[in-house]
């Protein structure tokens, strides 16, 4: 059936997202985050869009080296992403936030990473401070 089919499809996402994360973990950072960025870019479920970057975030601890503090940036600058942390729930979003704000503590000159947290302010301000699933 049609929703079989789609639940298949999301556990497969799933999985491949969990994969590229493992290569990440595992040292192959460049090409992995590349490929999760490819992927935010087309994706619009926002729940695999928010696993992939609550599981990224648990992979990796602070302090964040200034290529993946970059590239973590890139990540979280993409629309779809960015959508599916400023709808996320409290607790979820306030880890990316966090984990964006370590950012900024450890390498100042990532510019991006100052406008996305002043982006999410004047959102959670705009929307009265709750977010939307």
């Amino acid at each position: 059936s049609e929703e079989t089919d789609g639940r298949a499809a999301h556990a497969l996402k799933r999985k491949l997202i969990d994969c590229t994360l493992a290569l990440v973990a595992k040292g192959c950072v460049a090409p992995g985050m590349a490929a999760l960025c490819r992927f935010a870019s087309v994706e619009s479920d926002r729940v695999l869009l928010r696993h992939t970057c609550l599981r990224l975030l648990s992979l990796a601890a602070p302090p964040y080296a200034a290529s993946f503090g970059r590239q973590l940036m890139g990540l979280l600058s993409i629309h779809r992403m960015r959508e599916a942390v400023r709808t996320a729930p409290a607790a979820q979003r306030e880890l990316v936030v966090g984990a964006v704000r370590q950012l900024i503590l450890d390498h100042p000159p990532i510019a991006e990473a100052a406008a996305w947290l002043e982006e999410m302010r004047r959102s959670e301000a705009e929307s009265g401070g709750g977010a939307r699933a």
